[in-house]
């Protein structure tokens, strides 16, 4: 058998099992213990005995005899209030060895003959005290009572005698006067005890004196309770006077001794050395007296006062601390304390939930130093606080044993056992709580207290003796969740931390039982496999330790791995020599309990043969773990019988009555849960067991009840149970997480910060959460939330799951990348740091991802952002630098060459992989420089980069190396295992890799520069475009690292001299610029051979020369072509100028001419150029050609087509450009012949194409000499000149790159005029584009909307007033785009659509540029909702018209022309007032009805906006409230007019006088279909407002009463509420009103219809709001305040009556207030006129 499997007990003969102890240990004092167990060794039976510290020896029988004090029965729990207390077992042993007398006879004698010396002593004293003749007693004597005191010997004989009576139970056989005697004796002693105060006492020898008094005090007291709490005990001896003595004897021994000597509060005269020994010496007795309080409380019915004075004695003891460099002494005393609340909780019940009062004061007197936080032991290593134990031992005590089930009361009975437990849970959980939401102090303390308590209970979660911590847990969870929504801020921070507290440890728990199952292995080799070697992961404890040197063990059944330390064994040399894993010890248990209930067929009934048969197939393989409950009546299941063994480990330590309550609530939740389920036989099968049983043995094994397991496999038994407890399941974790992510949608970013981060916590201890689908939903919403510290929240949680590593990283990562790279253009620096730290990760731990290039490419160009952060940057460039630049980090041993290589390769293919995707290398080449040659001067570079220098050089020759072997298998026809799909794109990469590498530092290609020779044929089978592209990165390669060859190969150079040549007549100009730029490179500093450069500018030349008199037969491609050689010859070959023209330079810069001057350049007229370019003047004769063809002089143009003309002027101008960098000075000749302010000279007739070229080339041309300054090319040219630093002092400075800025600084005039020039493209306002942006949010494709919606937000960001304003034009321009089917609502998979219903397609605009501002989102939703009223319609059709004017400008033209300053027709402002004066020269227009669908347009928005605060939606109602209200009634009426006017005929219902009067009186309105029509249409959005207002209403919630006592001028932003959006809203049910043609005229029928429908809506409109007609402040005004309940229909009248009798007056000022109508060209504030201000 296994040495884990416990061994046989030895049987108990003695009875002394369970028995207390008290041992004297020197220099300790006294200690208490109890008897455990017995076992044998050898031929001799010990006794192993558990102190209350916790500490554990042996002892024989005759030592156990010595120390016994009590029996068990003082220490018994006595938690079940309906049961008396369980019979003890009775010592067979009646009296001393030798001694045929019974004990209680003994003890008579023995106290009769204390008694008689006692008494004979006291009369004694009496006498010799006596002086006066008197029986008074000396003063000293009175002092202390009446005199009398019994030694401290004959008190501990006492002690013990009194002991082994009480465990005979005999003490009720002494007869009571004696017994009364003995009481006062006692009591007298305890009196004296009592008045003692050993701090006060100051001699030495006085001290050793009270000592013993106070023992002997505390002795009385023992042995005075001891007979109190004996069985059978007279009611006569049950005396108050006692009991008090006791209770104030121990009270004021703690109070005055033990608090004192432990809190450092004794007077300064005494030693804290001195007494705290003494002190110490008597907690042994103090426990005594605490644990027979504790069974007093529970077998004598105390008065109350009593019971109050109990409560704060223990509490006292709980906060005393442990003395610092002292051995800890308070653990006994404490646990007793415990004890002793434990037994005032369970049988006072009126005291329960004062008990748990008083434990908020002990919370808040406990110390808070981190050394004295947690003093109590759960197990090695994990610690409580004292209070935390307290309430779970308090919550167990409660336990009641369930009634017996049977099938009427079944579903009753379920719960009894834990009714009382559960109840108390939930009143303290509600108590706490509500202590944590005060706004003092005490609030905030409280908060914190509260999470240390459910940090406490976190942590004995796990352990199987303290069930109560799921208890409490469930019922704080509970009570949090409940009072969540109505909790203030501060509170909703503290319930969110103890909820994601807890789904973070039983998330943990989940994944723990996850990862490492309890298995049951069946498959038994027969032969031990061999170890696992360094690097195997074989080992089946799934711990991550690794390697051949670690200690392992081999079970001797499964013959599987584990290490030596998750086993609890050292090292091997203690290793047993059978070991069984847990797995298999588990099996071994359930074997041995098939075989016991084998035994028990006969004896069991059917119940239990069913059991022993699912026991049977459970050891057989064929039982699992129950799903979701379900079970056959009667069976037994592998978790039945997990429980069953978890129940026999308790079973074990049942001598602690603390594991023996965490047993019994355990037996009571496993009945609970079978009664529910309807399996009363299991239900009964576990309540037979409420006891433990006494040790059984059946055929010479253990019992049902008595098979065991050790430390490790009854942790992994306890964490299988409780992960399908309620609480700890899947279940239980989801209900968590719901409620907590609930807390998502709370309108302060706060609450939403703090939820993420909990998250986190959970996700972290559960990486497999982030799979479901509501975490993956919440994440994603979060990633959009406008908070910056949300979102940057919910990177970091993606993150940090990502990087975990795994495939569900891979696959999270694949969720979460568009999200990732849409938050790196966040516009939160701490969003976007967190970004890259996640993709930094995410490239480390995924090497090989297959979006590893696009991550890449996507921080490369974050890099490339100038106004990025530094700290951003620095993080993206170290991590290409450890991505890229450094060596591998081995993990166990060095790798090896092949390894190295691979590294290598795999870096290269990946920088490949990112330089095929970017635009712009020139990030990789800084960075290759930085490492090569440290941080460039200004840069942040850190000091210790320099130390890597060496390294990142390595890797670069090694990179290098890679790419050009990749270029030899690309030859030979092997592709690369890359990312690029075709070998065109992997030869193309290969190259620009390597050109970037010689960018940065050319001496990286010398040793290979050979391979790159031929790729400039251009025969490398590629397209036109990446043969172009190949050759241009070769030759620039090429360029750079042929100067630095040692000893260049002139024949190969030969061959290259001539593929550059024929490069510069084949490709473009880009081509043709570089290879003669390499040409010019290989002539001038290698091969020092002219000839070849010469050789193709004189044949460009010969072809110019020949066509600049005539274009007959000319190639236009050609002649542009040589045009651009030319320049590019002239502009990197240097040209020696002429004497002639050397002068003509000199007296240019000078500003003077002579006459020898003037006729030597008359001999160089441009008129004559020769036919062959001369050797001597070359530069200049150059120039002159290029200045013909340049300024359209050349007789080529007279034939030339104008686009030809046009694209040859064009190249002209470039090659002059080039000629100008080359020679800077002749810069000054342009200067001269008018050629620079010609090219930009707009009246000379160029093309748009001519003048643009002209400001690239001289822009080309200056930031060319720029350039050339700042790279020191200037500088080296003024000192291979000779100019010295004095003459560079005097102003003879660089004078080329002064002559090129001076002439262009003339021309600055001409390009500004250029600016307007009628085809220059680009110059459109931002703030016009935002209409347009605003529109695209109508747009079907949701990557179109996102991108509309960034470019918005970056204008908001800038300009926001601006564009709150021209948001309104927006939604007009959305319309008349989706006039047809208009767009109002978002699809229901937006990510930016609301969770909890349908949203407005402008909820995004709405919430990030206008929600924001108080006074903007007033001003919107008034003027929205004004659009409606009727005399809004000539607005409405101002912005309707400016809209379509928009739409068809924007469809005319490539490009918007709103910009056209000089004069290129009427703006979008001038179109915009010109129709509204037209409108208003007009008239009225009466017969045109309102715009009906664009109505409804607008109504579908305002219903679906995403308001956030409660006063949004009541301001939208108190508008439509105020607009019903005046207009409602009055349009119904002028309907009816209509109806009578066309012969319609009347509703018969409606009697109503003052309709009939207003019907018969024809002088005011107008008659006629027209006027229908417009009355029609004002009705239908009378309507549209009205439903608007129900939904709104019925949506958020908000009743007539709050609508009603709503006022906009009494809002202020500060003093608004949150808006609660629970559940799903619906849309609104609105239908699409028909497009009304022109000159529509509704039919009678819907006519008719109209009118029932809105006098319908009028008539059902509730009294939500109050009318007020007249001026605020007003006596009228004063006069409706007073009335505040008014409908539509009475407040509509009294307008109309007000409205009577002023109608001329009126009419006057409707007539002033049209002529003063403002409508802004831009603004949406300025629509509505005067009358529209409130």
């Amino acid at each position: 058998m296994s040495d884990n499997v416990p061994v046989e007990l030895a049987v108990d003969t003695e009875g002394l099992i369970g028995r207390r102890i008290t041992r004297e240990f020197d220099d300790l004092g006294f200690f208490s213990g109890t008897v455990q167990f017995a076992h044998a060794m050898g031929a001799q039976v010990v006794y192993r005995i558990v102190y209350e510290d916790g500490d554990e020896e042996d002892l024989e029988f005759e030592q156990v005899q010595e120390c016994l004090v009590d029996d068990n029965s003082a220490t018994m729990v006595m938690n079940q209030s309906s049961l008396p207390p369980a019979p003890m077992v009775v010592d067979t042993a009646v009296s001393p060895p030798g001694s045929q007398l019974p004990l209680h006879v003994i003890f008579k004698e023995r106290i009769d003959e204390l008694l008689l010396d006692f008494e004979a002593d006291m009369i004694a004293d009496r006498t010799t005290n006596q002086y006066d003749g008197s029986n008074a007693p000396p003063p000293k004597v009175a002092a202390a009572g009446d005199g009398m005191s019994l030694p401290a010997s004959a008190l501990q004989q006492l002690c013990k005698e009194t002991s082994k009576l009480k465990h005979s139970k005999q003490v009720s056989s002494v007869d009571v006067p004696t017994m009364e005697r003995l009481m006062v004796v006692l009591r007298q002693q305890m009196e004296s005890a009592v008045s003692i105060n050993l701090y006060k006492v100051e001699d030495e020898e006085d001290v050793r004196g009270e000592i013993s008094v106070v023992t002997a005090g505390l002795d009385a007291a023992y042995v005075a309770l001891m007979v109190l709490t004996s069985d059978s005990i007279g009611k006569r001896l049950v005396s108050d006077d006692v009991i008090d003595a006791a209770i104030q004897l121990v009270s004021h021994h703690l109070a005055d001794h033990i608090k004192m000597a432990f809190n450092g509060q004794q007077p300064q005269h005494t030693s804290s050395k001195r007494l705290l020994r003494p002190v110490t010496g008597t907690f042994s007795r103090m426990c005594d007296l605490l644990e027979c309080l504790g069974a007093l409380v529970g077998m004598v019915d105390l008065q109350d006062s009593f019971v109050l004075r109990l409560s704060p004695l223990a509490m006292t003891i709980l906060q005393l601390e442990e003395l610092p460099r002292e051995k800890p002494r308070l653990w006994p005393l404490q646990r007793a304390a415990i004890n002793l609340l434990q037994a005032v909780f369970v049988w006072h019940e009126p005291h329960r939930k004062l008990l748990l009062d008083d434990i908020f004061g002990l919370l808040l007197k406990l110390p808070t130093t981190k050394r004295q936080l947690r003093t109590f032991k759960l197990a090695e290593p994990t610690r409580v606080q004292v209070a935390s134990a307290l309430i779970m031992l308090l919550m167990q005590s409660l336990v009641q044993v369930p009634p017996m089930p049977s099938e009427e009361d079944s579903s009753e009975a379920a719960g009894a056992g834990l009714a009382g437990a559960s109840a108390m849970s939930r009143f303290f959980a509600a108590r706490f709580i509500a202590r944590c939401q005060k706004k003092e102090d005490d609030g905030q303390e409280f908060r914190r207290l509260l999470v240390n308590l459910v940090d406490d209970l976190v942590s004995a979660l796990p352990f199987a003796e303290w069930p109560a911590a799921e208890l409490l847990l469930h019922a704080f969870c509970k009570a949090l969740i409940t009072d969540l929504p109505k909790m203030a801020q501060h509170a909703v921070f503290m319930a969110l931390d103890i909820l994601t507290k807890v789904a973070t440890a039983v998330a943990a728990l989940q994944r723990e039982e996850h990862d490492n199952p309890i298995s049951m292995p069946c498959n038994v080799p027969q032969a031990a496999a061999p170890p696992p070697k360094a690097g195997e992961r074989f080992f089946a404890c799934g711990c991550e330790v690794e390697g051949e040197c670690v200690a392992a063990l081999d079970c001797d059944r499964c013959h599987r791995w584990f290490h030596a330390a998750c086993a609890g064994i050292a090292s091997l040399d203690q290793a047993p020599s059978h070991w069984y894993c847990g797995d298999c010890v588990i099996l071994q248990q359930l074997e041995r309990q098939k075989q016991v209930l084998a035994h028990q067929r006969e004896q069991s009934g059917e119940g239990m043969l069913r059991l022993r048969a699912a026991v049977e197939a459970t050891s057989a393989g064929n039982g699992g773990t129950r799903a979701n409950g379900q079970q056959e009546a009667g069976s037994l299941s592998q978790y039945d019988a997990m429980r069953q063994l978890l129940l026999n480990a308790l079973s074990k330590k049942a001598g602690d009555p603390w594991a023996r309550q965490a047993r019994q609530v355990h037996v009571a939740q496993w009945a609970a849960e079978e009664l529910k389920a309807k399996h009363s036989d299991l239900a009964e099968h576990f309540l037979q067991q409420w006891e433990p049983p006494a040790a059984t043995v059946v055929n010479g094994s253990l019992g049902w009840t008595e098979a065991v397991l050790n430390a490790e496999p009854q942790a992994r038994l306890a964490r299988h149970l409780l992960v399908h407890r309620e609480l700890c399941s899947a279940k239980g974790l989801q209900f968590l997480l719901q409620h907590t992510m609930a807390m998502l949608s709370a309108s302060a970013s706060g609450v939403r910060c703090r939820v993420v981060k909990g998250l986190s916590g959970v996700v972290g201890a559960d990486p497999a959460l982030m799979g479901l689908e509501m975490v993956r939903h919440a994440m994603e919403e979060r990633f959009h939330d406008e908070s910056i510290s949300v979102r940057e929240a919910a990177v970091n949680m993606v993150g940090q799951y990502v990087l975990q590593g795994g495939p569900d990283g891979v696959d999270l990562l694949e969720t979460y990348h568009r999200a990732l790279m849409e938050r790196l253009v966040d516009v939160g620096v701490s969003v976007r740091k967190s970004v890259v730290r996640t993709l930094r990760g995410c490239l480390s731990t995924y090497p090989c991802h297959k979006r590893r290039s696009e991550i890449c490419s996507a921080l490369v160009e974050r890099s490339s952002i100038v106004k990025e952060e530094d700290t951003i940057r620095d993080i993206i460039r170290d991590t290409f630098q450890d991505l890229w630049f450094s060596e591998p980090a081995p993990k166990d041993e060095a790798l090896s060459q092949g390894e190295q290589q691979q590294h290598v390769e795999a870096c290269a293919l990946q920088m490949m992989e990112v330089a095929a995707e970017v635009k712009s290398r020139d990030w990789l080449v800084v960075l290759i420089r930085g490492l090569i040659f440290g941080p460039a001067e200004g840069d942040k570079g850190r000091a210790d980069s320099f130390k890597h220098r060496e390294v990142a050089m390595g890797m670069c020759h090694k990179l290098v190396a890679a790419l050009v072997e990749f270029l030899l298998r690309l030859d030979e026809g092997t592709p690369l295992n890359c990312k690029l799909d075709t070998s065109a794109q992997q030869l193309l990469a290969t190259i620009t890799l390597l050109h970037v590498f010689s960018s940065a530092y050319p001496q990286l290609l010398v040793p290979h520069v050979d391979t790159l020779y031929p790729y400039l044929k251009g025969e490398n089978g590629l397209t036109f475009v990446d043969e172009s592209q190949l050759c241009l990165g070769v030759s620039d390669v090429i360029k750079q690292v042929v100067p630095l060859l040692p000893r260049p190969d002139l024949q190969s150079l030969q061959q290259v001299v001539a593929d550059l040549k024929r490069l510069a007549y084949r490709f473009g100009s880009a081509v043709v610029q570089s290879s003669i730029e390499c040409l010019a490179c290989i002539v001038g500093q290698v091969t020092h051979d002219p000839s070849p450069i010469m050789d193709l500018l004189e044949k460009c030349y010969s072809y110019l020369f020949k066509y600049h008199r005539a274009a007959k037969g000319v190639d236009p491609k050609f002649l542009q072509r040589a045009l651009i050689i030319t320049g590019h010859v002239c502009r990197f070959h240097s040209l020696k100028p002429s004497a002639s023209l050397d002068l003509e330079l000199q007296q240019e810069e000078e500003g003077g001419s002579s006459q020898a001057a003037d006729g030597l350049l008359q001999s160089q007229a441009t008129d004559q150029l020769p036919p062959q370019l001369p050797q001597d003047g070359a530069l200049r004769v150059v120039y002159n050609i290029l200045r013909l063809f340049a300024s359209k002089g050349a007789l080529f143009y007279r034939d030339a087509p104008t686009a030809i003309a046009a694209e040859v002027q064009a190249k002209a101008l470039q090659a002059l450009s080039s000629l100008l960098v080359g020679s800077p000075r002749l810069m000054l000749l342009a200067q001269k012949h008018g050629l620079v302010g010609g090219a930009l000279d707009q009246s000379k007739g160029h093309t748009a194409r001519a003048l643009a070229q002209a400001l690239c080339s001289w822009r080309h041309v200056l930031v060319a000499e720029e350039e050339r300054v700042e790279s020191g090319a200037a500088r080296e040219t003024m000192e291979a000149a000779g100019i010295s630093v004095a003459q560079r002092v005097r102003g003879d400075q660089d004078s080329e790159s002064s002559v090129v800025g001076g002439v262009l600084q003339l021309h600055v005039p001409a390009v500004r005029r250029l600016l307007y020039h009628e085809n220059v493209e680009g110059l459109v306002d931002p703030l016009e584009t935002v209409p347009h942006l605003v529109a695209l949010q109508s747009d079907p494709a949701a990557p179109v909307r996102s991108e509309a919606m960034r470019q918005i937000m970056v204008e908001d960001e800038k300009r926001r007033d601006v564009v709150q304003m021209r948001v309104m034009d927006g939604m007009f321009l959305a319309y008349a785009w989706t006039a047809a089917a208009p767009v109002v609502l978002l699809p229901a998979d937006d990510p930016i659509s609301d969770a909890h219903g349908p949203s407005s397609v402008f909820s995004a605009i709405y919430s990030t540029c206008i929600q924001q501002a108080f006074g903007a989102r007033n001003v919107f939703l008034r003027h929205v909702t004004s659009l409606f009223e009727e005399r809004s319609r000539d607005k409405v059709k101002v912005l309707m018209q400016t809209a379509r004017d928009r739409l068809h400008q924007h469809a005319s033209t490539p490009a918007l022309q709103t910009a056209t300053a000089a004069g290129a027709g009427p703006s979008v402002r001038q179109r915009r007032q010109s129709l509204l004066t037209k409108q208003r020269e007009g008239g009225p227009g009466i017969d045109e009805p309102l715009q009906l669908r664009l109505l409804w347009f607008l109504a579908m928005m305002l219903a679906h906006l995403p308001y956030d605060k409660e006063e949004e939606p009541l301001l939208v109602i108190y508008h439509i409230n105020k607009i019903v209200s005046l207009y409602g009634s009055e349009i119904a009426l002028a309907l009816r007019r209509q109806m009578g006017a066309l012969g319609l005929p009347l509703p018969s219902n409606d009697s109503d006088d003052d309709d009939v009067a207003d019907m018969t009186d024809g002088s005011e309105g107008a008659s006629g279909t027209g006027a229908a029509a417009l009355k029609c249409s004002s009705a239908a959005a009378m309507c549209m407002l009205l439903q608007l207002k129900h939904h709104l209403k019925q949506t958020h919630h908000l009743s007539d009463a709050r609508c009603q006592a709503f006022a906009p001028s009494e809002t202020t932003a500060k003093g608004e509420h949150t808006l609660s959006r629970q559940g799903q809203h619906a849309a609104m049910g609105l239908q699409t009103p028909p497009l009304l043609p022109p000159g529509w005229q509704p039919t009678p029928e819907a006519v008719v219809s109209q009118f029932e429908q809105l006098r319908r809506l009028l008539r059902e409109d509730p009294a939500d709001f109050a009318v007020s007609s007249t001026a605020p402040g007003s006596t009228a005004a004063k006069r409706a305040k007073k009335e505040p309940g008014t409908s539509a229909k009475s407040g509509a009248k009294r307008a109309r009556a007000s409205d009577g009798k002023s109608k001329k007056k009126k009419a006057a000022k409707k007539r002033r207030s049209a002529a003063k109508v403002v409508v802004s060209d831009e603004s949406g504030d300025d629509y509505l006129g005067e009358d529209d201000m409130e």
